[in-house]
This record gives structure tokens, sequence and C-alpha cells, in this order.
């Protein structure tokens, strides 16, 4: 937990309360494909990673794997 976050539990330098749920966004990437393609840091921005997904994504399927995809993210709801 952050020190933001757990600020906000915290009352005279004591925890007094724990988040039930801790809802956050990761990106996880595959370090081996950005140096493949010649990237030394993941993406910083959206736009970024737009780009870096389709250039890696584009020469993967060049390389015959049709169905390989730069991006994908969990778009439905999930069961909480």
């Amino acid at each position: 937990m952050g020190p933001g976050v757990a600020s906000s539990y915290t009352v005279g330098g004591k925890v007094v309360a724990i988040p039930y749920q801790n809802q956050v966004g990761v990106l996880e990437y595959r370090a081996d494909l950005l140096r493949e393609y010649g990237y030394d840091h993941p993406p910083r921005t959206w736009g970024e990673l737009e780009r870096m997904a389709a250039r890696i994504q584009t020469g993967e399927r060049a390389k015959g794997k049709k169905d390989f995809w730069g991006y994908v993210w969990p778009g439905a709801a999930a069961d909480l």
C-alpha cells in the first residue's frame, strides 16, 4: 500500500482500518519483445503504448504469428 493510501487508514500514527478491496490498474509487458523491437523502456503514455504495440504486433504477425496481439485488456466486468 502506498503512503497516500496508507495515510487515509491511519489516525494518530496507528492503523485503524484496512481496505476491503484494492483496485489498481497495472500494465504487464514483455521486456524481451520491447528489447527485440528497440525499446529501452515500457510505454509512458497511451500514445506511446499504441505505437509500440502496433509495431510489435506487425512484426510478430510478419513472422507468422497471425493471432498475435500487441495489446489486450480485460474489457468485461469482473466478478468481485
